[in-house]
């Protein structure tokens, strides 16, 4: 299809703008979504119709055409400054987003505050934690009861990282889903046979008569909006929020074009290679999850990031560059001498288990070298810093020490990426 923007899937119709956003999504007869943006190309409207009857055949000769009855829903949404969206809003209320980085630390809506956690380095949700907003003399009242003042929820995610099943501190399952392929949510459904959901639905008194039925209820006791990693789920358009972009599950592509260009790949719409061992948590370019440690799971190895973390977090500059992306990884061994010969490009033998700040230090030093003779151009930058990537990897490749008990310095990286041309 000429520039990779679809147009037909199914009974879905897109139409894009000049600049290759999707600005109208058609499902069948019924439902129409409409999408408007800002000049950074962030979404900051969605107008979604639902006619409630099929519209009338157009009579030939007749320019009367009666508009069939429909419901609006229009919901806006607001970016910070690091292009994150902090709130979307509609005519039911308001959702306030908290982040710690790039991760959604958290969302208010109402008086109700949903908290998050996540694994280590990444982006795989480990708890929920819920709580409403209560006056003094509730929460006093709410802590002399000897009652907790909000529920935690445990998430059971797949090998990707997706949410399978939350449940609750008892351990019964409150919210459950299987996916499609490129991530589009199914829930699960329960058949109630009056015994063996007695620990999902305690409170539900099922008289024999309708347990025999195989009467069927949802799973989704509690609301659980995060997808893929990286990705919020929106319930007004269907569409999965995805830091730099928006993603359409159902057929698997984003509805705009890549901010990072060609650094993310020749189809500036698709989201990954393969969903199953592949994600993207920030909208920009895929790479195989890093449970699988980039080159399968190894024990005696961690995963080092190239350009550190912290990096990325000192120089909001570099969120044009995926810090998790394939080139900024490699394994490295835990304990000094414990390299095994391992082959493969993605394994080093610099000793990496505590922090490396004289390596750190020395990076961003060059990084800011580079930040000031690029004059702040993305392209020219992240061009460069993948060869600074290319260059540490070599380095880390032959096994110069990262740590100051292997005997790493400042002086020692800062000569070396000098000397490398950065």
């Amino acid at each position: 299809m000429p520039t990779n923007r679809l147009t037909v899937y199914q009974d879905l119709r897109f139409h894009y703008d000049l600049h290759g956003n999707i600005v109208e999504r058609r499902i069948g007869w019924h439902t129409v979504q409409r999408f408007r943006y800002s000049a950074e190309h962030q979404m900051l409207e969605s107008t979604v119709t639902r006619y409630h009857d099929k519209p009338e055949p157009k009579i030939a000769g007749s320019n009367a055409q009666p508009e069939p009855a429909a419901t609006v829903q229009t919901t806006r949404y607001r970016y910070d400054a690091l292009g994150r969206r902090i709130d979307k809003h509609d005519a039911f209320g308001r959702t306030t987003f908290l982040y710690d980085g790039d991760l959604l630390a958290g969302e208010i809506r109402g008086s109700r505050l949903s908290e998050y956690l996540y694994e280590p380095d990444s982006f795989v949700p480990l708890a929920k934690l819920e709580s409403e907003w209560r006056n003094e003399e509730n929460r006093n009242a709410q802590a002399e009861a000897g009652q907790s003042s909000f529920a935690t929820y445990y998430y059971h995610c797949d090998q990707i990282g997706a949410p399978q099943e939350l449940t609750d501190e008892a351990g019964r399952i409150v919210w459950a889903a299987s996916y499609k392929v490129w991530g589009q949510t199914q829930q699960l459904q329960h058949l109630r046979t009056g015994t063996d959901d007695a620990a999902v639905f305690p409170h539900d008194q099922r008289p024999l008569a309708l347990a025999a039925q195989g009467e069927v209820q949802s799973l989704a006791l509690v609301e659980q909006p995060l997808r893929f990693q990286g990705q919020y789920f929106d319930g007004e358009t269907g569409l999965h929020y995805n830091r730099f972009r928006y993603y359409d599950p159902v057929v698997g592509r984003f509805v705009h074009q890549d901010p990072i260009g060609l650094f993310g790949g020749e189809n500036f719409y698709l989201y990954g290679v393969n969903p199953i061992e592949w994600i993207d948590p920030a909208g920009l370019s895929t790479h195989r999850n890093r449970m699988d440690r980039v080159a399968g799971k190894s024990p005696d190895h961690q995963t080092h990031h190239k350009v550190p973390q912290d990096i990325f977090n000192k120089r909001p500059i570099l969120n044009c560059i995926d810090r998790h992306a394939l080139e900024n990884l490699i394994n490295l061994p835990k304990k000094t001498g414990q390299f095994g010969g391992e082959k493969g490009k993605w394994f080093g033998k610099s000793t990496h288990n505590t922090n490396h700040n004289d390596y750190s230090d020395a990076i961003l030093s060059a990084i800011d070298r580079e930040i000031a003779s690029s004059g702040g151009c993305p392209k020219q930058l992240s061009k460069r810093v993948n060869e600074m990537q290319d260059f540490l990897h070599k380095e880390l490749k032959k096994g110069t020490p990262i740590m100051k008990s292997e005997g790493s310095t400042f002086k020692l990286w800062d000569d070396l990426l000098k000397k490398g041309g950065f």
